[in-house]
């Protein structure tokens, strides 16, 4: 292997994957070596000596990938990526809501009970002097929070906050009309937070450039750390 910058990540999971199939297809351990390294088993002990060469090849590599400037890119995008899936998971979850409210009168969890004051109704289909109210989208999501002087305060480690722009329209027969809400503040409970952020890193892990930049490897390595010990332990 070529131990060049720009090749640190498949070195790596090369490596944990050589290691994994190594294990998993029961392949002869001299055979191995003599194809790999063209050396053949010498001692009682050779099993074990390979077998601890390999561990301390997978920990250089493990090494030179987390302290690599690839590896810094990838948490980046993962992170902006993070932002992006969990804003929204988040919008289509409060425009769920919304419907929710507007078909079955129901407190939203989010939004929470001033919901409805908010809207302008506590029932949508019993308001008297106005239109009954068609449907309500949330047609913008900032996460943060306005401060005084009206900048945006960035949330910090276990919290979550935002506020959202609301779309009312209401609609009966002919006549319709449609409303524009500003600044609807919300602030999700722990509960909530964690229901999130797992459906964020679900989705990161299953589906995203992260998961394929970062995670792989990482899952990998794992893997061929844990059958590294184990055939250590067995060959002792």
């Amino acid at each position: 292997m070529e131990d060049e910058e720009s090749k640190i990540r498949r070195n790596f999971l090369a490596m944990s994957v050589l290691i994994v199939l190594a294990w998993w297809l029961q392949a002869p351990l001299d055979k191995m070596t003599e194809k790999l390294l063209g050396m053949n088993s010498v001692g009682p002990d050779f099993e074990w000596r390979a077998w601890a060469a390999a561990t301390a090849a997978l920990c250089y590599f493990a090494l030179r990938f987390r302290f690599s400037k690839e590896h810094d890119t990838a948490m980046n995008d993962m992170r902006a990526e993070a932002a992006k899936v969990r804003q929204s998971r988040l919008l289509r979850w409060l425009n769920w809501e919304a419907a929710c409210f507007v078909r079955w009168g129901w407190t939203p969890p989010v939004f929470g009970s001033s919901f409805a004051t908010v809207v302008g109704a506590s029932r949508p289909e019993l308001v008297t002097g106005r239109l009954p109210i068609f449907r309500i989208k949330v047609s913008e999501l900032q996460l943060g929070r306005q401060t005084e002087t009206g900048s945006m305060v960035m949330p910090e480690a276990g919290e979550l906050f935002g506020s959202v722009r609301l779309t009312i329209d209401r609609h009966q027969g002919s006549a319709s009309e449609s409303r524009t809400i500003d600044a609807i503040g919300i602030d999700l409970t722990r509960a909530q937070r964690v229901v999130l952020n797992g459906w964020t890193y679900g989705w990161l892990a299953l589906y995203s450039k992260a998961s394929t930049s970062l995670l792989v490897p990482w899952i990998a390595g794992l893997l061929a750390l844990a059958v590294c010990c184990r055939k250590r332990f067995e060959t002792w």
